[in-house]
């Protein structure tokens, strides 16, 4: 086999000499007269392979197979009969392609293929198949509703506990699926409770009655616009057979439950086409309105993610400029400071660059939209409250040609959306402080095809990997990397790269010489395996194949505590402070990993052990209160003048509150050092202060926020004050544009777009990519590629070197919640709001 040899751009380690790949060896599976056009896949666990393939006709499935591979896809066997075994009174498999293939992601094993029942082909119930140990065996069940358009939610703790939303009722089901009773009608959204103390829950937002009021669009009467009569109800006492649900809000438009925290949106009081967020932290039994602007048909919000006891949302600026501002939220999700301003996210829906790392606490990836309209990547390690730029990588020349500063320049989820050729960033929590990304090393972001930068210390300092866009892998917790190039004239890859250093050293093996269409790079998720599975078709017949490649061979050896060192997460951190070096949200944390040298394969349950000391604080460890913003590479809060000082009510006395701009950040760990002065400065007595509510964590956040929403509508009332003398220029201005030849045309164009957008909110929460758990993957071999339909993006396919791949998803079914979702639903009478 011939074997290439690539040794790191700037780095100088030790690479392994060239015979030691030599045994490097892989499987090819072809699936003989196999040529249905769609194919599904799921890992099952145990090193087991579930795929389906599918041939349709208009909307409906006209015939299905399935096969099972117990050797990570090295063979397969069709086991299509032995399903239909379980009791089928047809000879047809029709598994329906949208939702056809769903697994739970806690128990793998457990697999649903829901199908069209072939005796009543686009009649309203369809058939259930399932497995319980990944396929050695099969159940059936007829559930009396059209599963074959079921999303299934699954219990994080119970696997025998469903639920299936069926356009808008919702069924459940105790024993695994085979039998279903019907719980609740008219429903918009379903979940499972999320919290500790909540996960036998039901949450429902399910639609009421709606209310209707008259308001004005440009100065025409319009009535009976439509106010929601959506309600959010909760559901704790099912397994008796019980439907009493109790109703948690009303007149809502969607809510979102994650990670501890309930946001629903809200219309505000008198205003249709206005809205807002409320929170709740209790498991919904108050909901505190939040401090942040509302929503109007130029702008909107979107939560990013709501992960470490804080939510980030992004806040736009409106008039479809395509940047807002990032906000982080106090604990309880109410009282929201300024993170990054600028923070580039596309109007009308689209690709934002927002990216958790998961290889690293705190660490998040954004871009930045400047005046200019340039783009600059950008990078926190604490949670949003300091962003900085990408360092440039040492040894490789800038792209630049205004001599501006130079910086690693990320392309992300928005460049791939615009046909740029890269991949979206990979990391994994088992592979700790490896990030790996494509980009440019540049004053700006590029559009020209990408390079593979690596990361090893959580995106501190960066070196080249590998020249030009490829899909790459990360594999046995980091132990190695795979990569596959893709080629800029379309053709498909015959070499497999790999790497045993964190992408220093890259070695490559020639796995076939046929040429095929290129359809994807998997390993199984969870990043432990150490095979990566390469697969494709032959464009002339469809003829599916697979690839293996076995490494192994070459980490046949179990890791030791020898083969470990303590790493101190976020070494690289240059403070002024010495004895601050590696704190980040209060703590030094040092990880044992890796070293780059051993040459070992870690075990399947590996876990990384962590050892946390508090650190001193300083001002990292602050995030900048209301009022205060903190630019980019800075670390001082300074006051805004654009926000008034927030006052509280306490003990029917108004306070005002006067601070030096900083609030310890949520979960933050430090001790002493620096403690910014907090003052209360009273202002009047004996004011007639909102009744406190009967939670009392929400209490001081609600009085708060209620004091602020005041305090922001008078400083919109001195605006509109102060602007009342440019409003009659200002009308003639427009009569007179109005007037010129194709004016009203482009003003009735504005119009339309502003009375089309979608209020939203979406959750982008750990994008993670292929390496995520739960994976399930759909590959389409169609002759119409969608090209650059977004990595990161809206959903559907996006473009993978000749054939259109969906991102992974959660349970097989839809997108998963955390690549993509919009919580508040659009404009009026949405049939298929966005989350």
């Amino acid at each position: 086999t011939p074997i290439g040899f690539q040794c790191g751009h700037a780095h100088s380690l030790k690479c392994y000499g060239t015979s030691l790949y030599r045994c490097l060896s892989s499987a090819k599976f072809i699936f003989s007269n196999e040529t249905k056009p769609s194919l599904l896949m799921t890992w099952a666990g145990n090193q087991t392979l579930i795929i389906v393939t599918i041939r349709t006709q208009g909307v409906l499935t006209r015939d299905s197979s399935v096969y099972r591979s117990t050797n990570d896809g090295r063979t397969f066997v069709n086991i299509t009969a032995k399903i239909l075994e379980a009791g089928a009174t047809s000879s047809a498999l029709l598994v329906s392609q949208s939702l056809g293939l769903q697994r739970n992601p806690a128990q793998p094993a457990r697999i649903y293929l829901a199908c069209h029942d072939p005796a009543k082909l686009g009649g309203a119930t369809g058939l259930l198949y399932y497995t319980l140990d990944g396929g050695a065996t099969w159940h059936l069940s007829s559930p009396g509703f059209p599963v074959q358009s079921a999303q299934i939610l699954f219990h994080t703790d119970k696997p025998d506990w469903l639920l299936a939303q069926a356009g808008d009722k919702l069924y459940l089901s105790v024993n695994a699926g085979q039998d279903w009773r019907l719980i609740k009608k008219r429903v918009f959204k379903a979940s499972w409770g999320v919290s500790a103390d909540d996960k036998d829950s039901i949450y429902a937002a399910f639609d009421g009655e709606a209310s209707f009021v008259s308001l004005l669009r440009d100065g025409v009467a319009s009535s009976n616009h439509r106010l929601p009569g959506r309600q959010l109800a909760k559901l704790t006492d099912f397994t008796a057979g019980s439907n009493n649900w109790k109703t948690l809000a009303e007149k809502i438009y969607s809510y979102n439950n994650k990670d501890g925290f309930i946001f629903i949106s809200k219309s505000d009081e008198g205003k249709a086409e206005s809205r807002h967020l409320e929170v709740s932290t209790d498991c919904g039994k108050t909901f505190v309105r939040t401090q942040l602007p509302s929503a109007t048909p130029d702008r909107f919000f979107v939560i990013l993610d709501t992960s470490d006891g804080l939510a980030f949302v992004h806040i736009d600026a409106g008039n479809y400029l395509g940047y807002g501002t990032l906000y982080t939220s106090n604990s309880l999700g109410q009282v929201f400071s300024k993170s990054l301003e600028r923070n580039f996210y596309p109007p009308l829906g689209g690709s934002s660059d927002f990216y958790k790392v998961e290889s690293m606490r705190g660490a998040f990836l954004s871009t930045v939209l400047h005046s200019d309209a340039s783009m600059h990547s950008v990078i926190t390690h604490n949670r949003g409250a300091v962003w900085r730029h990408l360092s440039k990588p040492d040894g490789v020349t800038c792209t630049t040609t205004d001599g501006g500063p130079c910086y690693l320049q990320v392309a992300s989820y928005y460049s791939i959306s615009r046909s740029v050729p890269a991949d979206q960033p990979r990391s994994a929590p088992s592979a700790v402080g490896l990030l790996i990304v494509h980009g440019h090393t540049a004053a700006k972001l590029q559009s020209n095809p990408a390079d593979v930068y690596i990361s090893s210390d959580g995106g501190y300092s960066w070196y080249l990997a590998l020249k030009g866009p490829h899909r790459v892998q990360i594999g046995n917790n980091g132990n190695f990397l795979v990569a596959v190039e893709k080629s800029a004239n379309g053709s498909s890859p015959q070499v497999v790269k790999f790497s045993t250093d964190a992408g220093r050293c890259w070695h490559s093996h020639r796995f076939t010489t046929e040429d095929y269409v290129f359809t994807g790079l998997l390993t199984e998720p969870g990043n432990r395996a150490l095979t990566v599975a390469i697969w494709g078709y032959v464009s002339e017949l469809h003829h599916w194949r697979v690839f293996v490649v076995d490494l192994g061979v070459l980490l046949s050896r179990s890791c030791t505590d020898s083969d470990y060192e303590s790493w101190l997460s976020n070494g690289a951190v240059n403070y002024d402070n010495a004895n601050h070096q590696a704190c980040v949200l209060g703590a030094k944390e040092t990880i044992k990993r890796l070293k780059a040298d051993s040459m070992c394969a870690s075990t399947y349950s590996y876990k990384p052990q962590t050892s946390v000391t508090p650190c001193e604080c300083t001002k990292d460890d602050f995030e900048c209160e209301f009022g205060y913003t903190r630019p980019v590479n800075s670390l001082d809060c300074v006051r805004d003048p654009d926000v008034p000082t927030p006052r509280i009510c306490d003990a029917n006395t108004v306070k005002k509150i006067i601070t030096e701009g900083y609030r310890k950040l949520p979960r933050n760990r430090c001790q002493g050092g620096f403690q910014p002065n907090v003052t209360h400065q009273e202002v009047l007595h004996e004011a007639s202060c909102p009744q406190p509510t009967e939670d009392p964590r929400a209490r001081d956040g609600r009085l708060l926020i209620q004091s602020i929403e005041q305090q922001r509508q008078q400083a919109e009332l001195d605006k509109t004050r102060r602007t009342v003398g440019l409003m009659v220029p200002l009308a003639i201005t427009v009569a007179i544009l109005l007037a010129i030849p194709g004016g009203a045309r482009r003003h009735r164009e504005r119009r339309r777009r502003r009375l089309a957008f979608h209020y939203s909110i979406v959750s982008a929460a750990g994008r993670r990519g292929d390496e995520a758990d739960g994976e399930d993957v759909e590959y389409q071999a169609a002759d119409d590629i969608l090209q650059g339909s977004g990595g990161g993006g809206s959903g559907g396919f996006y473009n993978a070197t000749g054939a259109t791949e969906r991102r992974p998803t959660n349970g097989g079914g839809k997108m998963r919640a955390s690549d993509k979702q919009a919580l508040l639903g659009g404009g009026e009478d949405d049939e298929a709001p966005i989350f």
